[in-house]
């Protein structure tokens, strides 16, 4: 074992959160920040989401965050050229009269940016729906998707050209001195005053090597990608009816995404290809979103670790262990609040005024024992 190397913050996983919490320390001022990712960055659930930036559940966080969010990503996509954001109409369909009552929920709490209609009106705003099948649907305009690799790793360059250090290598264990950590990797051991656990689906393992039990579940996200026999045009859609989303990709292919609620046991084994019992229920119910999807060519899919919590929001903030932080369970939505979660980590850590309201996100909501279900915010009520 070399002598440690040290820095003045580790952040370890190297998703999209890591790159951004990186990038924003960095902004902050905080020097000497090492970024460890366990295999190539971007290869977990950053690199396999749909890449919705904002959704009709954008509403579920308040303004100035979402407006963050969008504000940072516009920023990246000037800067570099691979990296594309597309606006688009979010459709959450109903499929049942419960479905059509969630849409008036739905409504009731944000009818500035919500719109519903009825089977009728959505025929002749987006004839491509089959509305046949559909009751109702509720209408966001602010929708943005991007593709989340290209993100990710433009997130990642900006922050290595700021002077952040990447190594790929996994930590193996995370000892607490009096002043700062020991942690250690199969190929080196570094000392640090701060950590920021970013690491996903691993962050209860790491959590567990300072003593901290994490209310947080590893659970799948599947996608398919479909290419139609005919040009179609088709804007994004959510449908917790019948458990499915997705959006239309650059190309013209669609992006069908769901099977989201079963618990990943154990996150290093894992098939990052989708279940063919996915497969099967995707064939059978695409026709009920839109007739033409029915008709289409499978061209490829995927499986991805996301992480749930119990109330469904991600869990920002400072632990009990001076100096260890946490950056995880998004939920899914880590792509779209990668900017706010950044902004927020680099706040406590720099011991600056905090940027936005931190009580909803903050560790110390949960004691770390608590039961719950695995849902997904894009495919559950």
């Amino acid at each position: 074992m070399t002598t440690p190397t040290k820095f003045d913050t580790i952040v370890i996983g190297g998703g999209i959160i890591g790159a951004s919490c990186a990038w924003h320390l960095l902004e902050a001022g905080v020097d000497n920040v090492l970024l460890l990712e366990k295999d190539t960055p971007a290869s977990k659930a950053s690199g396999r989401a749909a890449g919705h930036l904002s959704t009709y559940t954008s509403r579920k966080f308040e303004e100035s965050i979402r407006r963050y969010c969008i504000e940072f990503h516009e920023s990246i996509a000037a800067r570099h050229d691979n990296v594309s954001l597309r606006e688009d109409v979010d459709h959450v369909l109903a499929y049942t009269e419960r479905g059509v009552e969630k849409l008036e929920e739905l409504l009731k709490l944000d009818s500035e940016k919500l719109t519903l209609v009825d089977r009728c009106e959505l025929a002749n705003r987006e004839p491509v729906f089959n509305t046949e099948e559909i009751l109702a649907a509720l209408l966001y305009e602010e929708a943005v998707h991007t593709d989340p690799y290209s993100l990710t790793m433009a997130v990642l360059s900006e922050a290595k050209e700021s002077g952040a250090t990447l190594r790929t290598e996994e930590v193996t264990d995370i000892e607490c001195g009096e002043d700062e950590f020991t942690v250690t990797t199969e190929d080196a051991s570094y000392e640090t005053s701060t950590v920021v656990n970013a690491a996903g689906a691993w962050s209860g393992d790491l959590a567990s090597m300072v003593g901290i039990s994490l209310p947080v579940k590893p659970r799948t996200s599947q996608i398919v990608v479909l290419e139609p026999r005919d040009s179609i045009n088709i804007p994004m859609f959510h449908c917790p009816d019948i458990g499915l989303y997705g959006r239309q990709e650059l190309n013209g292919d669609v992006l069908v995404g769901g099977g989201t609620s079963t618990v990943i046991p154990d996150p290093d084994n894992f098939s990052t290809n989708a279940r063919e019992e996915f497969l099967q229920y995707v064939s059978e119910q695409v026709w009920k979103i839109a007739d033409v999807l029915d008709d289409t060519r499978l061209v490829n899919h995927w499986a991805g670790r996301c992480t749930a919590t119990p109330d469904r929001r991600p869990i920002i903030g400072p632990t009990d262990v001076s100096g260890f932080y946490l950056c995880t369970g998004f939920n899914g939505g880590g792509v779209a609040r990668s900017p706010f979660a950044g902004k927020l980590i680099a706040d406590y850590v720099a011991e600056r005024s905090l940027s936005f309201t931190a009580e909803p996100y903050h560790p110390n909501r949960f004691n770390g024992r608590e039961r719950f279900d695995v849902k997904s915010a894009s495919t559950d009520w």
